[in-house]
């Protein structure tokens, strides 16, 4: 076949069998529209017709056989076997980046912004950190570092903001609740800190403002109530950044396909169709995923271990949606003490229904679910031992705490909890009817005792940066992680900009320089040695 009778396929049906697609995928509740389609929508917005008729006739987008039926042409495989890396020995890209979450994307999207050359490869994994429907912004924090890279994010979701047609976010503001007051305490002593505006609350004020927020009296009546608190549209934030992603560096940037294989000696990565991608710097944003990848470059694993969370949407009762959607409550945060003091934090959290999105309150508790144990997720040796004496779901979920495979039923244990925190909150809901939603998400943790985050150059490697470990916390700060794993790519410091602009709920400040080689700061990875007294 020829290049004119592959341009004889009519535009229009091209353009119905993707737009079919795209929207079948943004129908599915909670899944993310496939990248390829997407992809070639912007192809064919750009009059790219050449790339767009590729991506078609390409076996593994599934929509060949429909156009061969509709046109009666046969595939052009010249398109799309056409390697498009042939041309990048001479010019080959700077940054590959493993991994299409928020924070593979946040990456990526930094790196573009700064001109840098990226390529992104995704999987397409059905387990994932960076999926469903809504997920919290927020800056309530009793660390003043994680107060202001949340800031940072905030800034940089506003840029973002600025190239979507649909709202990334839907204001709410974040009430943190709490069965003590130390840690209540804390958190209105970091905004006292950072001029961060903020409200204590009693019970009666809350309910004068939220009229179906009931707390409990096991709460204490010290709330904690700041402004700057959203619910994520999270599926809208992860197009938003492929959408600018492409901008920057056209449909080659996106590679929706498994790697296989990383060569370190040659700076390659070879996908599963064949292509080989050259490299200067490799960035592993691979979420639960990151330790199979490090095998695949014969690296030393990381101290990483994936949980599978759970959230329940809890049904409204008919004809009371809207006053349990996010114009009617805030997002809440639980602050629950862990069953021993060297263990992580847990909780539980709330994030109300958004309006034309999935029916029900999203209830999640933070840190309970079960760790995963396979052959897909390795871990290193004495993660065992680690985990057991740093995360709490090993003294509240009993001989529950292991499991060898990924879970497809609901889990009773984290069901009881949130039907114990959404009384606790929002008595109007009944916890005991069918709930709207049950869905599993994945957590990957680090097995310190802390909650810091793991970004930074691989020890053994120093074209290889890591980010990972934020179990949950990838959407609160992934554009400002983002723009801090470019600059350990690039070599330029990180620094966030203080924010001048007027009538902004941000606050003005000065944001010192990480210092990205420091022991005792948050994101580094300097050397093994700071990782070997998790398993002592």
């Amino acid at each position: 076949m020829t290049a004119k009778s592959a341009l004889q396929v009519p535009y229009e049906c091209i353009y119905k069998l993707a737009r079919r697609d795209l929207s079948v995928g943004r129908n599915l509740a909670g899944l993310d529209p496939l990248h390829s389609q997407a992809s070639l929508l912007r192809a064919l917005a750009g009059f790219q017709v050449l790339e767009a008729i590729a991506m078609l006739f390409n076996p593994r987008m599934g929509l060949h056989r429909d156009i061969q039926n509709m046109s009666g042409l046969e595939s052009p495989r010249w398109l799309w076997e056409h390697d498009r890396w042939s041309q990048c020995e001479q010019s080959p890209p700077r940054v590959v980046v493993i991994g299409a979450g928020v924070m593979g994307l946040s990456t990526a999207w930094s790196l573009a912004r700064s001109g840098a050359q990226v390529v992104i490869c995704d999987g397409g994994h059905a387990e994932k950190g960076s999926w469903g429907e809504s997920r919290i912004a927020r800056v309530s924090y009793a660390d003043d570092v994680l107060v202001k890279l949340a800031q940072r994010s905030y800034e940089l979701y506003g840029e973002l903001g600025k190239t979507s047609a649909e709202p990334l976010m839907c204001k709410t503001g974040c009430l943190d609740v709490g069965f003590k007051r130390e840690s209540l305490d804390k958190l209105a002593q970091t905004y006292d800190r950072l001029a961060q505006p903020y409200q204590r609350l009693n019970h009666h004020e809350v309910q004068q403002r939220w009229p179906m927020l009931q707390l409990s009296s096991e709460y204490v009546e010290a709330s904690v109530y700041c402004p700057l608190g959203d619910a994520v549209c999270a599926g809208v934030v992860l197009e938003a950044l492929k959408d600018q992603i492409l901008r920057h560096g056209g449909p080659a940037a996106m590679v929706d396909d498994p790697v296989v294989q990383i060569d370190r000696q040659r700076k390659t990565v070879t996908t599963a169709d064949g292509s080989v991608i050259p490299y200067s710097k490799l960035v592993v944003a691979a979420g639960i995923w990151t330790n199979r990848t490090l095998r695949k470059m014969s690296l030393p694993l990381l101290p990483l271990v994936t949980s599978i969370e759970q959230q329940t949407y809890y049904s409204t009762p008919p004809g009371m949606e809207d006053l349990y959607s996010s114009s009617h409550l805030p997002v809440i945060i639980e602050h629950n003490p862990p069953p021993q003091p060297q263990m992580k934090r847990r909780g539980g959290y709330m994030i109300p229904h958004l309006s034309n999105g999935v029916d029900g309150v999203k209830f999640g508790m933070h840190r309970q679910g079960p760790l995963l144990d396979n052959e897909d997720f390795p871990m290193a040796p004495g993660s065992t031992a680690a985990s057991a004496k740093h995360f709490s779901c090993s003294a509240t979920r009993g001989h529950d705490v292991w499991c060898s495979r990924w879970p497809e039923e609901e889990d009773a244990h984290l069901r009881a909890e949130t039907d114990a925190f959404c009384k606790r909150v929002l008595p109007g809901l009944d916890p005991s009817a069918p709930p709207a939603l049950t869905m599993r998400c994945p957590y990957d943790q680090q097995l310190y005792a802390d909650e810091d985050f793991v970004v930074g150059v691989h020890p053994a490697d120093p074209d290889v940066i890591v980010v990972g470990g934020f179990a949950g916390e990838g959407f609160k700060f992934g554009p400002a992680i983002g723009e801090m794993a470019a600059c350990l790519v690039t070599g330029a410091s990180f620094k966030a900009r203080p924010n001048t602009r007027k009538g902004n709920s941000l606050p003005c400040f000065s944001f010192m320089p990480l210092i990205l080689s420091s022991p005792h700061v948050l994101f580094t990875m300097t050397t093994y040695r700071q990782y070997r007294k998790i398993f002592t």
